[in-house]
């Protein structure tokens, strides 16, 4: 009988991971392959995630309900925003910005976990537009299903005062309008407050998921960049007190250290 060699007990298994695959370390939301081979995407229970406040009055023109972490303060109302929730009293980070907006055309008019792809491939040029020239991803989108509901999450970079921050994006599709939930933190705070962010957009009841998409609430431009009132993509706001300005985009990319 031929004996194997110590070298051949290496190359074994070796050559299992070159054809089966072996897994390495990825972020938290990396998606896992299905039962068919398909990319499933993860899921988080409403029941799994951080707690919430009562929610609020219907928003958006009665057409969707949100509540604030567990905590967390509501700040004052603007025109362009369904909701502004801060970790802290004042304006600074960590805190969550909502907008709606009439959905750009060629999608699904509400996103469910029957459309995903179609989502998905809708959604991915959508986030590009939106980027900085030469600016790339912090992470890239995936789509993740919150609650019973899909979402594309990806982060993008910025700067609030000159300190970098992470900013997590979550954006889907119901009654025809595209709703974005915006998550600013300091860079390396992300998984301190990433889930509650989860929690806000499972937490989301959508009251007119069938409609049309009716009048926006903000432009197109505000909807893909998430910025605050009276700032632009490149500074902070002007004429205020810097209690309530916007992050500068961040044009470099890099991994946001999940």
């Amino acid at each position: 009988m031929t004996r194997l060699s110590t070298n051949s007990f290496w190359l074994l298994p070796l050559a299992a991971c070159v054809f089966a695959g072996c897994g390495g370390s990825g972020g938290g939301d990396a998606t896992q392959p299905g039962a068919t081979g398909a990319v499933a995407p993860k899921q988080y229970a409403r029941a799994d995630l951080p707690p919430l406040e009562d929610h609020l009055p219907p928003q958006d023109d009665m057409r969707v309900e949100v509540a604030a972490p567990q905590g967390w303060n509501v700040m004052g109302r603007k025109t362009e925003y369904v909701a502004r929730f801060a970790e802290k009293t004042g304006a600074s980070p960590p805190r969550i910005l909502i907008q709606a907006d009439v959905a750009p055309a060629g999608g699904p008019n509400n996103v469910t976990q029957d459309n995903v792809a179609e989502f998905q491939a809708y959604i991915k040029p959508i986030v590009q537009k939106g980027l900085l020239e030469g600016e790339t991803l912090r992470e890239p989108v995936r789509i993740l299903i919150l609650g019973d509901k899909p979402w594309a999450r990806y982060i993008r970079g910025g700067k609030f005062k000159g300190m970098a921050v992470d900013r997590q994006i979550l954006k889907t599709v119901a009654g025809g309008r595209m709703y974005t939930l915006e998550l600013q933190v300091f860079r390396g705070n992300l998984m301190d407050h990433r889930d509650s962010a989860y929690a806000v957009a499972a937490g989301m009841n959508f009251l007119k998921a069938d409609a049309t998409g009716g009048d926006g609430q903000g432009s197109l431009d505000d909807l893909l960049g998430g910025e605050e009132e009276g700032g632009g993509e490149d500074g902070d706001a002007d004429g205020t007190d810097g209690t309530d300005d916007p992050p500068e985009d961040e044009g470099d990319g890099g991994e946001a250290g999940e």
